[in-house]
Parts: C-alpha cells; sequence; structure tokens
C-alpha cells in the first residue's frame, strides 16, 4: 500500500513539473510574441511589415537608378524564398523595383540577422539579392520582390531586357491579372526562371512574345495562361506539372519532365522532349517532335496526342504508351514493351483520312500495335514486334505494308476495292512462291492462300513476316 501512495504521489508531482514547465514556456512565447525582439532563453521572435522601393545601389558608391532612363541592360535576381513578380500589383505609382517583407517567426538571439538586401548594377546589369533570416520557425516568408511598371510611364525600363529569376521556395509570377490603376502590361526582351520548389505563372497580362524564355522548376508547377512565344523557348520541370496554351518557336523548342503532368495545347513549330514517367496530353504539334532517350530515357510515361504535322521519332520508348491521332511526316518509334496506337475515331468508327502518312517504322519488343494507314499514304510503312500484338487497319491507296510479328497475333483489315498483293514469309526461314502458309485466315473463299495472294493486283503490296496468325478483314 505504501509503495502504491508513493508511486501515486511520483506522477502527480511529475505531472505538476512538466506543466509548470509548459506554462512558462507559453508565458516566453507570449512575452516575446508581444515584444518582438525580446530575447529569452536565446530565442527571440521577428516581425516585418516593410517596403524598400530601390532607388539607388546598396554598394559604397550608392549608385542612383533611374527607372525612367535606365541604364542596365539586363536584371539577375536572386530570391531565396522570396516570391517574385514582374507587374502583378495595383499599388505604386512609380516605375522600379519593390521588396516587401511581411516574414515573421522565431530566430535564436544569437543567429538574429535581419533578411539582407543587396542591389548593384555590375557590367549592366542589374543584381539583386534577398538572403533569408535564419529562422528555426517561421509563421510567414511573406517577402515579395516586385518589378512594376506605372501606367503613366512613357519608357517601360525593363523593355527590351533580359530577366534572370533563381529561388529556391519562392515563385514567379509574370502579367497581372487586371489592367486597371496603376498597373500597366509588361513587355520584356528574355526571361530566365528557375526555381526549386516555387511555381512559375503567366497569368492573363503577360506579354505573348519573347526574344528566348526558358523556365524550370524541380517540383514547383508551371502554369502559362496566355500563349507564349519565343525565338528560343524552354519549359522544363521535374515532378511539377506543366500546363500551357499554345508554346510558338520558329526554332526547336525544349518540352520536359521527369515525372510530372503535361497539359498543351497547341505547340506551334517543332518540339524536343526528354520524359521518364510523365502524363503527357498534347492537342496538335505543327512541326516535328523527337523525344531524347538519354538518362535512362522512358520509363513508363503516356503520351497522347491529337495530330503531329511533321515526323515522330522515338529511339527508345520503353514502357511508355503512346496515343497519337495523326501524324503527317515520318514515324520511327521502337519502344519495349510499351504500345502503340495510330489512329483517330469518329462517331461512326475510326476516321481513314487520320494516322500514318508519310510512313516510317514502329517497332516493339512486347507491346501492341495498332495502326491505320491514313488514305493519303503512299509511303512505305514497316510494323514490327517481337510478342505483341498487331491491328492495322488501310484505305484502298497505300503503297507498301510490312508487318512482322513473331510470335503475337495480327489482324489486318483491309477494303473489298483493294487492288493487293500479299506475300507471307515465316520468320527464321525463306519461302518460295507457291508455298502454302497455314495459318492465316483472309475471310474470303475466292482467295486461295498460297504466296502470293493476289486479289486484283494494282500497286500495293503487303509482306507479311510472322510465325503464329494472320487475319484478314474485307470491309
Amino acid at each position: 500500500m505504501a509503495k502504491d501512495n508513493v508511486k501515486k504521489g511520483f506522477l502527480f508531482y511529475f505531472c505538476l513539473f512538466l506543466l509548470i514547465i509548459v506554462a512558462a514556456l507559453l508565458i516566453m512565447f507570449v512575452v516575446m510574441l508581444f515584444m518582438p525582439g525580446t530575447s529569452i532563453i536565446g530565442l527571440e521572435y521577428f516581425t516585418n511589415n516593410s517596403v524598400y522601393h530601390v532607388t539607388s545601389t546598396t554598394d559604397e558608391s550608392a549608385q542612383p537608378i533611374d527607372f525612367a532612363n535606365p541604364s542596365f541592360l539586363a536584371v539577375e535576381i536572386n530570391a531565396g524564398y522570396s516570391e517574385v513578380s514582374i507587374q502583378n500589383n495595383n499599388l505604386y505609382e512609380q516605375s522600379g523595383v519593390y521588396i516587401v517583407n511581411n516574414s515573421k517567426g522565431f530566430v535564436a538571439s544569437a543567429q538574429a540577422v535581419d533578411y539582407a538586401v543587396s542591389v548593384t548594377i555590375e557590367g549592366g546589369v542589374l543584381k539583386i539579392d534577398v538572403t533569408e533570416q535564419n529562422a528555426f520557425l517561421y509563421f510567414s516568408k511573406d517577402v515579395k520582390i516586385i518589378l512594376h511598371i506605372a501606367n503613366n510611364a512613357d519608357l517601360q525600363p525593363f523593355e527590351n531586357k533580359t530577366i534572370t529569376i533563381n529561388t529556391t521556395e519562392g515563385g514567379v509570377k509574370v502579367g497581372g491579372d487586371e489592367l486597371t490603376g496603376n498597373c500597366h502590361q509588361v513587355n520584356i526582351g528574355s526571361l530566365n526562371a528557375t526555381t526549386q520548389s516555387g511555381d512559375i505563372r503567366f497569368s492573363s497580362l503577360a506579354d505573348e512574345s519573347y526574344e528566348a524564355v526558358a523556365l524550370t522548376t524541380d517540383s514547383g508547377d508551371i502554369t502559362l495562361s496566355k500563349n507564349v512565344s519565343a525565338n528560343n523557348l524552354q519549359v522544363q520541370t521535374g515532378s511539377g506539372s506543366i500546363t500551357a496554351q499554345t508554346l510558338a518557336s520558329q526554332n526547336q523548342m525544349i518540352l520536359n519532365s521527369t515525372s510530372g503532368r503535361v497539359t498543351v495545347q497547341t505547340v506551334s513549330g517543332s518540339v524536343s522532349s526528354k520524359f521518364r514517367d510523365a502524363y503527357v496530353t498534347v492537342g496538335n504539334v505543327t512541326g516535328d517532335w523527337t523525344f531524347d532517350s538519354s538518362d535512362s530515357g522512358f520509363r513508363s510515361s503516356i503520351i497522347m496526342v491529337n495530330s503531329v504535322g511533321g515526323n515522330f521519332t522515338v529511339e527508345n520508348g520503353q514502357d511508355t504508351r503512346f496515343e497519337i491521332g495523326d501524324i503527317g511526316g515520318l514515324a520511327n518509334i521502337t519502344t519495349g514493351s510499351g504500345s502503340v496506337s495510330v489512329f483517330s475515331n469518329t462517331a461512326d468508327g475510326r476516321d481513314m483520312s487520320k494516322g500514318l502518312h508519310s510512313g516510317g517504322v514502329i517497332r516493339t519488343n512486347s507491346g501492341d500495335i495498332d495502326v491505320n494507314i491514313a488514305s493519303s499514304s503512299t509511303s512505305v510503312t514497316t510494323i514490327d514486334t517481337r510478342s505483341g500484338n498487331i491491328n492495322l487497319t488501310m484505305t484502298e491507296v497505300f503503297n507498301w505494308v510490312n508487318v512482322w510479328n513473331e510470335t503475337a497475333t495480327t489482324n489486318i483489315s483491309l477494303p473489298s476495292e483493294s487492288s493487293v498483293s500479299i506475300r507471307f514469309h515465316y520468320y527464321g526461314q525463306d519461302t518460295t512462291e507457291g508455298f502454302v502458309f497455314d495459318n492465316v485466315n483472309l475471310n474470303n473463299d475466292n482467295l486461295e492462300v498460297r504466296n502470293p495472294v493476289v486479289n486484283n493486283y494494282g500497286n500495293q503490296n503487303i509482306y507479311v513476316k510472322c510465325n503464329r496468325q494472320v487475319n484478314f478483314s474485307w470491309t
């Protein structure tokens, strides 16, 4: 009984001791909150509420900066966790650079160094650096760098300038959402923005035309609510998403994602891409689309596109799924276990005017292939798989189609009015004229299963090489 009383007494006083400690800590935190800058047990609370209008450099020269007649040729911003906005406000009447600091949190007293701003002009470049406070607990990281253009400005200080932005957590916003008051649409020459976890956003008042645009994030999203055109255009992310309306360039643009989601309505021009585990949806590509397979290439991406006006080239698609409505140029696609579909459906069935127009080679190891040879195609097409199934449809107009399928089923659909010569060959074995290929289903009693099979032979040729079943249907 005495031992139980001792245990109960110990627990009571231990809990009381903990409550006293917690209460003391709460009191200290309350005192620090109401008295920012007060150091208690080596900690202090900081709070900021400032707007700094950049009018001169912060070095010893204190060189005045005239934004009405700028002497700098480019702007370079190293913002850390700060957000960078290029005209996304309606607060300031004067053009220039504004730094807004509303951050707050706790910091060790020994490291209580206020955030630092450095503004210099070196070699014609206006350089702005913001150094993060050494806080161990942030309640707010609300720090913004704003490049502002007043609506009464005769000369835009950033027009034709190259803007380079580097952030870690900070986002990048280009253009405002409402053209009122002190806001003015910004015209800049080039933009190079790189963030780690920050997002990049072009809003409705962003400019459409640039000399160069390069946007890169690690995990941040890239959202382009405006058409973006540039002589040199790069949009790249690690795990973030890319959402864009129209990307346009006279030169080959770059569109890359490691494992993010990519949604683009139109790519006007030719594009080079590198994907690994991305989910990609594109409306139309007017030029060529080339996929870079370096750095281990694809793994399990999904690529869906309505149409590609030029060539579609994939050297190593691995297990990527390709769904393409129409390819105007050459199709050269090689995958492992990935599948390839090239056709477009309508309410009445397959659109025979869409699919492969200029031939090429589609090759998989074990993935399925489903292709329509478009009605305008007069080029040689090769469809080749080791163990995947093949579905192939053709109109009455085509030139030469090679179909190679070693161990799976091939289904070929031809119109009844086709003038076609079909030649059969086994894998790993030469054949001679007249041999009977016994695993072919022509679905037509008037055609004898011989090599070659001739049906009103004209200019159309089908060369079939396989060891399994081949099924023909005449529509």
